[in-house]
């Protein structure tokens, strides 16, 4: 996993399930003790990338913040309910399959598609558009639920992602580091990467199960695949003949 390449807010939304304790992740390490043992490099790491992360005063970008944290909601519980709905009707209908394989095409991440970040979200989003042929879309407004189609929730939940996305992109660049800020992220971002490396060396000496690793790695996984999607749209963007930028050090990390 190519984690260096992960934007600052990706790092503080992977990392905050490790340090809740009340968290399934967190309770995972603290059933580890191979992993409970960095807990307080963890959360030291997670505390810099978020005191690193540039506040700003600017009312657009406190809107933007209320505005995707309203959204993602609508996002999260239209998934839940796609994804319910495709699993119930599977239990009773003689097209069982075909409805888990539809439920599978939307969600092959079943709820945890809900733990992305905004940007994972949208990439999903993305990909999942591309998917949708027209047969897909007339199988999928062939389902009714009470007043609406199943496609119509899925253009509304492909739709609210889009729109996390964009405002995404948009608080962003509110919310750009300055360069007197520079630093201390760079920093930041090193400590996180370090420590997050740790973990998951020490997660594999340790031999967790498949059902902890999910719950610890799998937003990681998903906020990694982003952010190489990113880097690969960010190359072919680019003319050929600008040098690519170096990523930032990580002193050997992964």
């Amino acid at each position: 996993m190519a984690i260096k390449r992960l934007t600052a807010q990706e790092m503080f939304q992977v990392s905050a399930p490790w340090v809740d304790p009340t968290n399934a992740a967190g309770a995972a390490i603290a059933k580890a003790p191979l992993l409970v043992g960095l807990l307080p490099q963890l959360k030291a790491a997670h505390a810099a990338i978020f005191a690193a992360q540039v506040a700003t005063e600017d009312p657009r970008a406190k809107a933007l913040s209320e505005a995707e944290a309203e959204l993602d909601g609508k996002h999260d519980a239209l998934a839940r309910g796609i994804y319910g709905s495709l699993s119930m009707l599977a239990e009773f209908s003689p097209s069982s399959e075909e409805l888990l394989r539809l439920r599978d095409l939307l969600l092959p991440e079943g709820l945890e598609h809900t733990q992305k970040t905004y940007r994972g979200e949208a990439g999903h989003a993305a990909l999942v558009a591309g998917r949708l042929d027209d047969g897909v879309r007339a199988r999928l407004k062939s389902v009714n639920l009470h007043d609406k189609n199943l496609l119509d929730l899925v253009d509304a939940w492909l739709g609210a992602a889009q729109k996390l996305g964009e405002l995404e992109e948009e608080r962003a660049r509110l919310t750009a580091p300055s360069a007197s800020s520079a630093s201390q992220l760079n920093d930041a971002r090193l400590a996180w990467i370090r420590v997050t490396n740790a973990l998951i060396a020490n997660a594999g000496l340790e031999d967790i199960d498949s059902n902890a690793d999910r719950i610890l790695f799998s937003a990681l996984r998903a906020a990694s695949r982003t952010a190489d999607a990113r880097k690969r749209a960010s190359k072919q963007d680019r003319n050929p003949a600008e040098p690519e930028q170096a990523p930032v050090s990580t002193g050997g990390a992964a």
